[in-house]
């Protein structure tokens, strides 16, 4: 004699299968970002969604307007980092996103994760390995990277992939993008030494005898 298996049994297992798969959808990373056609003013200073290295009270506050699949960026970055290594006190580094959507339409979620890392205080060694892997992503290989580049510096996983997923911190990189826009840039990278602006790429030499000028003026 065939033993049928209880139907109370078959609806709780299909209840936890919803469960699970539920679960397992809403922390696998997506790229669906898509920027509004507002216009916004520019937010004066140092803004709540800006990432900050260094003192925000620095007499010299240098703004990288950003795009983290730019090749040129990844060299600006390399050379700000060196930089403020340097320069502790008298240096801050702010980051803004300004992703170049038609030529890298990946970076938006880039952006995003390195966001959802600094949810967890590690924006800026996020920051350094998305520009260590910058070659590596592809469409294919996106969500792959950002969850290796979370394991690196051991991330709580669910509490980042559900922040990717969800697209958490989508209006701060919105935000950001919006000064960009705001202040009318064209390129990335760009950056801001106190109220000098700077397009395009330049060496690391170059962006230190800009600020040997300015501690000459103080």
């Amino acid at each position: 004699m065939v033993e049928r298996t209880p139907l109370i049994f078959l609806i709780f297992a299909g209840l936890i299968f919803m469960v699970f798969v539920m679960m397992l959808i809403s922390v696998l990373p997506h790229q669906t970002v898509v920027f509004t056609d507002e216009e916004d003013e520019i937010s004066e200073g140092i803004q709540e969604y800006d990432p900050v290295l260094g003192d925000k009270n620095a007499p010299i506050v240098i703004t990288h307007y950003s795009d983290f699949l730019c090749e040129s960026c990844a060299e600006t970055a390399t050379s700000l980092s060196n930089i403020v290594e340097d320069y502790p006190d008298e240096i801050a580094i702010v980051w803004k996103d300004f992703p170049n959507v038609s030529a890298h339409p990946l970076a938006p979620g880039a952006s995003i994760a390195a966001r959802c890392a600094g949810e967890q205080g590690e924006f800026w060694a996020y920051h350094d390995l998305l520009f260590t892997y910058q070659r590596d992503i592809t469409t294919e290989t996106a969500a792959e990277y950002y969850m290796l580049i979370s394991e690196e510096l051991d991330l709580g996983s669910w509490r980042f992939n559900r922040c990717v997923n969800k697209q958490q911190t989508f209006e701060d990189l919105e935000a950001s993008y919006a000064d960009a826009n705001a202040l009318e840039l064209t390129a990335s990278p760009t950056i801001t030494v106190n109220d000098e602006r700077f397009s395009g790429s330049m060496s690391e030499n170059e962006i230190r005898s800009v600020i040997l000028n300015l501690e000459l003026t103080f």
